[in-house]
């Protein structure tokens, strides 16, 4: 009995994938425009890249960052509604000062 040989299989080589490098992010200066097809939808990280920027623009503390974040993460109803404002007034000062008031509360 022979057994059946067949030719060496060859494995297919494909050009390098190249991996598209993004632009510097920038913190905006005025409200963005929620939502749009690049802005987060959940009401959790809509608060979360907020609290985010407001550190960055240097208009919160670390120690009221991670207030914030605990807060988020239980889903506190003062936030939500602070994000509610935010959504229709778009005033950046008046959302940091509400945050402040939260966190320090």
């Amino acid at each position: 009995m022979s057994i059946p040989t067949t030719a060496p299989m060859s494995i297919p080589t494909t050009a390098p994938m190249s991996i598209p490098t993004a632009a510097p992010m920038s913190i905006p200066t005025t409200a963005p425009s929620l939502p749009s097809s690049d802005a987060p939808t959940s009401t959790y990280a809509k608060l979360l890249l907020l609290v985010s920027m407001l550190v960055k623009g240097g208009k919160l503390t670390q120690k009221q960052r991670d207030a914030l974040k605990d807060r988020i993460i239980k889903g506190d109803a003062n936030l939500t509604c602070a994000l509610e404002v935010f959504e229709i007034e778009k005033d950046f000062d008046e959302l940091a000062d509400t945050f402040r008031r939260i966190a320090d509360a």
